[in-house]
């Protein structure tokens, strides 16, 4: 077995400026040093703990060795190894202690997952990461929300290859000025569903507990849904973004505009909506089928709606024969509706609130026969060679 070499990466020089912009010097590896920054939404200055969560969000589980030059107290410096996987070298410090918060809030992109979540939650407080560069086009989504917005170079220093957990950096800034209690993503049931079928979703993970160091609960009201699923809330929710919310979402010609588009039109035809959808071209980097659960999960009920041959264009050699032949005898009704085994940690006061926003548009808890039909979709995509 070759051991993979060791990875440090080091984030000193960290301040707020007097134009409210958090900056570090970031070293990755003993060179390559980049000049990180985020633009606050106003002038505020974050306790150092808070920045210090930030950075371990960012750098993931992708190193061995984490230098954070603030003072971390003992039970914050635990939570953060058990997060990062990683060994955390920084200057001693206290705990803080904070009184419990009583805010909502959404890490919001303006995408089809988090309209979807905004419709299931009780009026969040939003935060976006504005990245710019070729990620400009979200702008236009999140805007005209009027909520918090955060502007970095994060993207540009490629500080978002080592995880997803990032996008809660803006609700762990503002965590003391906006005393928020909770913060959510729009993260929807797709890799997970297989698990999920098996059981209620596990205890809180490194990065929850991390999280609850600062009084922050991590939650996803949309955990339970397909992004079909999420698409049908948005239809129902927000008719007049259905179809303009796809320009935001990716750049024509990317995988992802591709799926998105597909499943527009698909989640179209099935509610007899009668839209104009956007013209879908070939992407450039076309799907392989077994690459990516989550987009093999939508293609299936795409085929089911728009034909196999559309969908199989989409990909890179096509679609196994096995899955084309067997689409049209699979029900699809689980799609539409939430598993409730993906919210088994929510306060039932929390998602009897969220139950009810999601029966009133129409997604409704598992049936019997949807366990099983769940299960089939899962038990085809593996056994198709690749999923």
């Amino acid at each position: 077995m070759v051991e993979r070499p060791l990875r440090e990466i080091v984030f000193e020089d960290i301040g707020i400026d007097c134009d409210g912009v958090l900056r570090a010097t970031v070293i990755r590896d003993g060179d390559n040093r980049d000049e990180f920054w985020v633009r606050l939404p106003y002038t505020f200055s974050p306790r150092a703990d808070l920045i210090a969560i930030v950075f371990a969000l960012i750098a993931g589980r992708a190193f061995d060795g984490i230098t954070i030059d603030l003072p971390v107290g003992d039970r914050l410096r635990a939570a953060i190894e058990a997060y990062t996987q990683a060994d955390l070298t920084c200057q001693s410090g206290a705990d803080v202690r904070r009184k419990p918060g009583d805010t909502a809030a959404l890490n919001f992109s303006g995408g089809y997952d988090s309209l979807a979540a905004l419709a299931v939650l009780d009026a969040p407080v939003l935060i976006s990461l504005d990245f710019g560069g070729r990620f400009a086009r979200e702008r236009a989504a999140f805007v005209p929300f009027s909520g918090f917005v955060f502007e970095t170079n994060l993207v540009d220093l490629k500080l978002n290859r080592y995880g997803h957990d990032f996008m809660a950096v803006g609700s762990v800034l503002l965590r003391d000025e906006l005393s928020i209690s909770r913060t959510h993503y729009g993260s929807i049931l797709g890799a997970s569903l297989p698990s999920v079928l098996k059981g209620p979703s596990r205890g809180p993970e490194a990065r929850e507990r991390l999280l609850n160091e600062v009084g922050i609960q991590l939650t996803n009201p949309v955990a339970g849904v397909t992004e079909i699923g999420t698409m049908k809330i948005v239809a129902k929710t927000r008719p007049a973004l259905f179809t303009s919310t796809l320009a935001t979402v990716a750049n024509p010609r990317e995988e992802k505009f591709t799926r998105k588009g597909q499943l527009l039109a698909a989640v179209s035809e099935e509610l007899h909506l009668g839209l104009a959808i956007p013209e879908v071209v070939p992407s450039r980097q076309p799907a392989v089928w077994g690459a990516n659960f989550t987009t093999d999960l939508s293609s299936l009920y795409v085929m089911s709606r728009l034909g196999v041959g559309p969908v199989s264009e989409s990909y890179a050699g096509g679609i196994p024969k096995t899955v084309a032949r067997e689409v049209g005898d699979l029900d699809f009704t689980f799609y539409g509706r939430f598993n409730p085994h993906a919210y088994s940690f929510v306060s039932d006061e929390i998602l009897a609130e969220w139950m009810a926003r999601m029966v009133n548009v129409g997604i409704v808890p598992y049936e019997r026969d949807d366990w099983a039909a769940a299960n089939h979709v899962c038990e085809l995509i593996r056994s198709s060679g690749m999923g």
